[in-house]
Parts: C-alpha cells; structure tokens; sequence
C-alpha cells in the first residue's frame, strides 16, 4: 500500500497483529486510530511520509512503535496515546517517531508509556501542549535524547490542568 493516494481509511481485522515497516508510507490517510483490535506493533516508517495525515490515535492494543513510524507527517496536529501498554515509541538510539512533524501541536501520553526514543519530537516546532494523567508515571519515562516534548517549549498539562514550574 506504500504511495497509495486514493486510501482515506483503513479498517484492521481481529487477525492482524502487526502493521509491518513501510506498509504506508506515503500514502494519503487524513486520520489513523490503531490498537482496538489486535495490532500490538507499528513497524518502522510505517506511516512515515503521510502527508494529509492530521491526527492518530494509538489505543491500547500497540506496545511498540517503530523508529520514524510517523516521521515527516507535515500535517500532523495532534497524537493521542491511549495504549496503556505501549512501552516504547521508537527505540533508544533512533526513535525519531514523530521527526520533522512541524504542524504536531498537542500530544497525550498515556500512563503505560515507560519510553520514548531518541528524537521522538525533533522538528515538531509547532508543539505546544502535553497531557498527561499522572505525574508519577511521566516522571519515571525513560526519555533518550532530546525526547522529551518539554525541550521543544510545549507546555504540560495534568488532569486537562497546566503545570507551573517554580525555579
């Protein structure tokens, strides 16, 4: 399905598992919600290059996410992890995951995301905004290099409420 320009939407059966490397990459979704079945993976730049992608919502069913899975997704404004078991979004030394998304705007990170990869957010300069549910949780991710979304400027959000850091 790689440089497919007529798939709006797709639908996963209970069989699949898996959304392997490449699978879409370049092609023309405006939204993707995976997990609420079976798919416990997303390949590496499974989805990278998506261009008129604007939103993903991962539930709980994803445990990884694969390096640049939605890298360069230029019209990428919002992320909503709702996988309570995903574990790593991109691996340690080249997650990339969401790089050169430039029009990502907000991102909710769910409670069982233990990592992000290196460079999840690099070129996401539009960021602005990070929710999370339990303080707790985000401080025990494991955020590689530069991946933690706060670098880039976004403000915090717990429980829909901002956090105002006193230094």
């Amino acid at each position: 399905f790689r440089n497919c320009n007529n798939i709006t939407t797709i639908n996963f059966g209970d069989n699949v598992h898996q959304i392997p490397a490449n699978l879409f990459r370049r092609s023309s979704f405006t939204s993707i919600t995976i997990g609420w079945n079976n798919i416990t993976h997303i390949g590496a730049s499974a989805f990278e290059d998506c261009t008129n992608l604007t939103s993903i919502t991962i539930g709980n069913g994803v445990t990884n996410i694969g390096d640049k899975a939605f890298a360069n997704c230029t019209s990428l404004t919002e992320v909503i992890f709702n996988a309570s078991n995903c574990t790593a979004a991109g691996s340690s030394s080249d997650g990339s995951a969401f790089y050169g998304c430039n029009n990502l705007k907000s991102v909710t990170i769910g409670n069982g995301v233990t990592s992000v990869g290196s460079y999840a957010f690099e070129d996401c300069n539009s960021l602005n905004s990070i929710y999370i549910s339990d303080l707790e949780l985000w401080n025990n991710i494991n955020f590689c290099n530069n991946s933690n979304p706060l670098c880039y400027g976004a403000n915090l959000y717990l429980n829909n409420n901002l956090v105002k850091f006193t230094v």
